[in-house]
């Protein structure tokens, strides 16, 4: 909640493909640059393997943001599965702009 006790909307987080999964080691084929803009549910296409990888992070952020906490800088995270090796930075959105789901920078 804000000071006048109004229910602050859900924090955007951004997650980043920063480095491509090895070959063959991504069942939703992500690529590097691609970005995904959670807020109350998960962006189609993010693969399940990497939702489990950042997603505890994804929700510390997001109530951070919700309650108006500090601001809190990219965390970089590695997917979970063992053939992957894609890494991820996680971010909460800027104000000012949105970002498409899967969408490349």
């Amino acid at each position: 909640r804000d000071r006048q006790g109004a229910i602050n909307p859900p924090a955007g987080i951004v997650v980043t493909v920063v480095k491509a999964p090895r070959s063959g080691g991504c069942p939703a084929r992500i690529r590097a640059g691609q970005t995904f803009a959670f807020a109350d549910t998960v962006p189609a296409g993010f693969c399940v393997h990497a939702c489990a990888s950042v997603i505890d992070v994804v929700l510390s952020l997001r109530t951070v943001g919700e309650q108006g906490g500090v601001q809190a800088d990219a965390i970089t995270m590695t997917c979970q599965q063992p053939e992957c090796g894609a890494v991820f930075q996680v971010t909460p959105a800027r104000s000012g702009g949105s970002l498409g789901v899967g969408r490349r920078r």
